[in-house]
């Protein structure tokens, strides 16, 4: 059946939203529906030490499980957890610490008795941890003020807090040091640099100091899944390469989105190559987990839009990128193979990131399909002997033999998800679906993860080429019309069909319309890491609120409450076309926290840029007149919202 049969309409369920509206205008308490989104959403996994238990994190379900691998079956499982995320065993196996992102805490539990020990507090959002050897630290990354912190094993004591780019999420440990390899998930910079990228962070946890940050190829977004070798020699990243600044007709040649492996000399600690695990005629759309074999013969990375497993040759991928060429196996070398180009200059590995056909060529990868959808988390077993893939969307455990690719066993977590789940849930897993779009080069979250933004500058057919603007968060989309930076779109309901359209060159059935607006409807807006724990503002918030709504500043003209915004086109002079200034929609400032760089043009940084740099015409309200402690206080209040 094709998508454009399977899609069915279904009544739309609508995420209850009310607005407290107070002397702030921004103040609101969001209700959640009765609904489930489904069953279960496996997303990261790990084996204890033994190997012979998984340890499995379920976000929309707020669990943990433990399966039992010989068995093949969940054995117990830990509830009312707040949205877990990263996972990892203590070195004795007797502990499971588990990151809730949602509560600011980090979760022990007791797999043998099945209880919750204690809860940590950590800074905002943690997303990731680690342990970083036999009753040592463990290494957190807090993602909503951009910290690797690190917690004493035994107690939960916060022993540092070490400033990070943005957004830190992986973490890998070089094996023999104290220092840790750290990928920071989006870019950090102006959207109008050429050279905007994502950073990989070389933190020292033990003198609380980053040592390197290693800026990726330009476009490089959306950093998750990084591993060590076991020499301590080099780390992998997973990453996309967004060709930001090419129009989206190139998609057809691939060169919309990259899909990577950026691999680190941490000896010498430089970026050694980038290297596509796309093919000539197919993406391999939103990497995710990453895992290394101890002997270093073998990569793997879950590939999550497109449902399948690569499996990447490092031995011989690293012979290539020093220069040798086994000729028994290659085909005739000539005038560009880029393994030839390097044979002959191994510093032209920066080639590399720009062939579709290299690594298929030397026969350095391998693609396995999946039953399962949306692969995320991944972990090999300490025998080396299995695979363990957590597929969000089909809310199963896939075991595979680690050296055929073959599935040995699939352990549903849970009842069937994708049956249980409703509209919102379907439409999720179509926008992170990437084989609804052309040759499956991206899916909508890969500009758009978790319905926010990536950071970077797109010109894109929806509104005509040459309409260069930075991606906005679809928070509220269906909200705050009209829609697209020039509000070309009367509705979000109108936009997401045109998306499709004009971004993925595809027509998904009416149904999975329906189910995608559901989703976006759904979206609700998270508490800002700057506001208290009680969710209340601070006391400089509360005299950046007084300043934001006074008439002398202006700012709540074109920000109102409820939405934070008038609904209205101004020209306000950021355009990111030199030259122009068309009427551009007003955003909302939800979550204005988590979408930086900021204006249409995403060349401010931060939002004090906003106030400052960007503001010399004081079109973005007037500011020109405040104090630098006012500017302090304005700036707290809007990072609050």
């Amino acid at each position: 059946m094709s998508r454009s049969q399977r899609g069915e309409v279904v009544p739309l369920v609508l995420w209850l939203v009310v607005f407290l509206a107070n002397a702030s205008g921004a103040e609101f308490v969001i209700q959640k529906p009765a609904q489930s989104w489904g069953d279960r959403s496996p997303q990261e996994v790990v084996f204890s030490p033994g190997g012979n238990l998984l340890g499995i994190t379920d976000p929309t379900g707020g669990r943990v499980v433990i399966v039992d691998v010989l068995r093949r079956q969940v054995i117990r499982e830990y509830s009312d957890l707040r949205k877990p995320a990263g996972i990892e065993w203590s070195f004795s196996g007797s502990r499971l610490f588990v990151c809730e992102q949602e509560g600011d805490a980090v979760a022990v539990l007791d797999p043998s008795s099945g209880s919750i020990l204690a809860r940590w507090e950590t800074g905002s959002r943690p997303a990731g941890l680690m342990l970083s050897g036999p009753n040592a630290g463990l290494l957190v990354a807090e993602t909503g003020r951009h910290h690797l912190a690190v917690l004493d094993s035994d107690s939960g004591t916060t022993l540092r807090r070490i400033p990070v780019v943005r957004h830190p999420t992986g973490i890998a440990i070089q094996p023999g040091t104290r220092l840790a390899v750290m990928g920071n998930f989006l870019p950090g910079g102006s959207a109008l640099d050429p050279a905007v990228a994502s950073v990989v962070s070389l933190v020292d946890f033990d003198r609380g100091l980053v040592l390197a940050n290693w800026l990726l190829p330009a476009g490089s977004t959306l950093v998750r899944g990084v591993a060590v070798s076991q020499d301590g020699r080099w780390a992998y990243v997973a990453h996309v390469l967004a060709r930001f600044q090419l129009p989206l007709t190139q998609l057809s040649r691939g060169w919309m989105t990259g899909n990577c492996i950026s691999i680190l000399d941490l000896r010498n600690r430089r970026l050694l190559a980038t290297v596509l695990l796309d093919r000539i005629m197919e993406g391999a759309a939103d990497p995710w987990g990453v895992c290394c074999s101890r002997d270093g013969r073998w990569l793997w990375v879950t590939l999550s839009g497109v449902h399948q497993l690569a499996r990447l040759d490092l031995a011989g991928l690293h012979r290539r990128l020093e220069g040798v060429i086994e000729t028994t196996t290659d085909p005739p070398t000539g005038p560009g193979n880029v393994w030839e180009e390097i044979r002959r200059n191994p510093e032209r590995r920066d080639l590399l990131m720009n062939d579709l056909d290299a690594l298929s060529r030397a026969g350095l990868i391998d693609v396995f399909p999946l039953p399962g959808t949306g692969p995320r988390g991944l972990a090999l077993s300490p025998d080396q002997r299995w695979l363990a893939v957590a597929c969000y969307y089909s809310g199963e455990i896939l075991l595979l033999a680690s050296d055929s690719g073959r599935i040995e066993a699939r352990i549903k977590l849970g009842g069937d998800s994708a049956a249980a789940s409703g509209p919102e849930r379907r439409g999720e897993r179509i926008f992170h679906d990437a084989t609804y779009a052309f040759q499956h080069w991206l899916s909508c979250s890969t500009c758009h993860p978790e319905g926010r933004a990536d950071g970077l500058n797109w010109d894109l057919l929806n509104d005509g080429i040459g309409s260069l603007k930075n991606t906005r968060s679809l928070l509220w989309a269906y909200r705050t019309p009209p829609v697209m930076s020039l509000g070309v779109r009367a509705s979000m309901e109108i936009a997401v069909q045109a998306g499709f359209r004009h971004s993925q060159f595809c027509q998904p059935s009416e149904g999975e319309l329906d189910d995608v607006r559901a989703y976006l409807r759904s979206l609700r807006p998270e508490r800002s890491p700057y506001r208290l724990k009680d969710g209340s503002l601070t006391e400089r918030a509360r005299r950046g609120q007084a300043i934001f709504q006074s008439p002398d500043t202006r700012c709540g003209l074109c920000h109102p409450a409820p939405l934070l915004t008038d609904l209205r086109l101004h020209g306000v002079g950021t355009s990111a076309v030199a030259g122009e200034d068309p009427p551009l929609d007003t955003p909302t400032l939800a979550e204005i926290w988590r979408t930086a760089p900021y204006l249409h043009h995403g060349g401010a940084v931060t939002i004090r840029d906003v106030l400052t740099t960007w503001n010399q015409l004081q079109l973005h309200g007037r500011t020109a007149h405040l104090t630098k402690e006012d500017i302090e206080a304005l700036v707290e209040y809007l990072l609050s919202l």
